[in-house]
């Protein structure tokens, strides 16, 4: 293999790209990880943290912030702490690889050494299968990754042809130890699936998924699976009853923002930005890097912010893309609507929620009136249906009053 070529190839790429590159390529090997020769007591383990590590740092590329980097940084301790005693030289190169992946984003100023390494890895590990050139077939589709558009690159297939090679699964059946068996790995067959064709598990998802919290990584597949259809189970909910009404417009605002559509990016910049900045003081100041569950709906609600400015940004408002919008800010509705809910059964319980030292550090990061203000500013423009974004909105100050206005009370006007 030319190993030496790929970092001259990397010259005028953004760290990102070259993160995405090196994500992609321990991908491929990730398959080495999940059927061994071998089992060992840790190997599902193995399994189930080098999947964490390749799925944060592709989320960490496609919405690069703090808070993905310190995951991807906690997740490689993670992977470190469990690969001893591999002794599968094919399953060792592939941890590696996503390790390196891993640290092109948290080293950002040495990406392209890091990529480079990923790239190299994952081509071994899969040389080591013993198919005729193998590690060559790898190493040529990361090359051919540098011909794709960044954003382009997302949606292709990791494998020419959307389906991973026939030599690569007719090597992968002579390794006996099947790791990755049974309801624990729902989820992971099918992201793994959507990296082969393209058609991604929900981002939203992925993205939640990388910030699940240590602990429960730590615990294993059954507990990591739990989380994730905790997760699933709240971004797949169906408004019922009264928030029906709050989450059913949309198509009205949609063309109203797209030709506006200078105030809509500029709003939805502006409260993605409030919400990354209070989410990173959160987890500054307590050490933590999961949000209380009242809180758990931001992430979600700047993520819709970003799809609904990737409509804006288009020079037309297509029929398709009209839809797109549309349906984005209904989904952005209904996270506000579950925001207000959260605060809501916060307010009104009976035993206090948070430690004292806790919930001062909530009313000055994720619980602080200038982010309620931002998103109240920001999303009545943008979510449309003035009479019950003003009910509603409303009501939301009141409510981050109550929960957090002892520590961070709204100043007079």
């Amino acid at each position: 293999m030319h190993q030496f070529d790929i970092r001259s190839r990397f010259n005028g790429l953004s760290d990102r790209n070259m993160g995405l590159i090196a994500a992609r390529a321990a991908a491929r090997s990730y398959p080495l990880i999940t059927r061994i020769a071998r089992a060992r007591p840790n190997s599902e383990q193995l399994a189930l943290l080098t999947g964490r590590l390749i799925l944060t740092s592709v989320v960490a590329n496609q919405s690069s912030s703090p808070t993905l980097q310190h995951a991807a940084s906690n997740a490689v301790k993670s992977v470190f702490n469990c690969q001893d005693g591999t002794n599968d030289a094919a399953c060792r190169n592939a941890v590696q690889a996503a390790m390196f992946a891993a640290e092109a984003i948290t080293f950002e100023a040495d990406a392209a050494s890091y990529a480079k390494d990923s790239v190299t890895k994952a081509a071994e590990a899969i040389e080591a299968t013993s198919a005729d050139a193998a590690g060559e077939t790898a190493f040529e589709e990361a090359l051919n990754d540098i011909n794709f558009d960044f954003k382009v690159l997302f949606k292709t297939p990791i494998w020419q042809g959307s389906k991973q090679p026939d030599w690569l699964t007719n090597a992968l059946s002579d390794r006996s130890s099947k790791v990755d068996d049974g309801p624990a790995w729902e989820f992971w067959k099918a992201w793994y699936t959507g990296l082969l064709t393209g058609e991604h598990v929900s981002w939203e998802v992925q993205h939640m998924v990388a910030l699940i919290d240590e602990e429960r990584w730590e615990a294993g597949p059954a507990a990591v699976a739990a989380e994730i259809e905790r997760i699933e189970a709240n971004f797949n909910r169906e408004p019922s009853g009264s928030d029906r009404r709050a989450v059913e417009n949309g198509r009205p605002s949609a063309t109203k923002l797209f030709e506006n559509k200078a105030i809509g990016l500029a709003s939805c910049a502006h409260v993605q930005h409030e919400i990354t900045r209070a989410q990173e003081a959160f987890f500054s100041e307590t050490g933590l890097n999961q949000l209380p569950e009242t809180f758990a709906t931001l992430p979600a609600i700047s993520v819709s912010l970003g799809k609904i400015g990737a409509v804006l940004v288009l020079k037309d408002l297509s029929e398709e893309n009209e839809q797109k919008l549309h349906d984005e800010v209904r989904r952005l509705n209904a996270r506000i609507v579950e925001l207000e809910n959260e605060l809501e059964k916060a307010r009104n319980s009976k035993k206090p929620i948070f430690l004292p030292q806790l919930k001062k550090q909530i009313a000055t990061s994720i619980g602080d009136w200038k982010l309620y203000a931002a998103i109240c500013g920001g999303l009545w423009f943008i979510s449309g249906d003035d009479v019950e974004m003003q009910k509603r909105l409303s009501n939301l100050l009141e409510l981050r009053e109550a929960v957090c206005g002892d520590d961070s009370p709204t100043p007079a006007p």
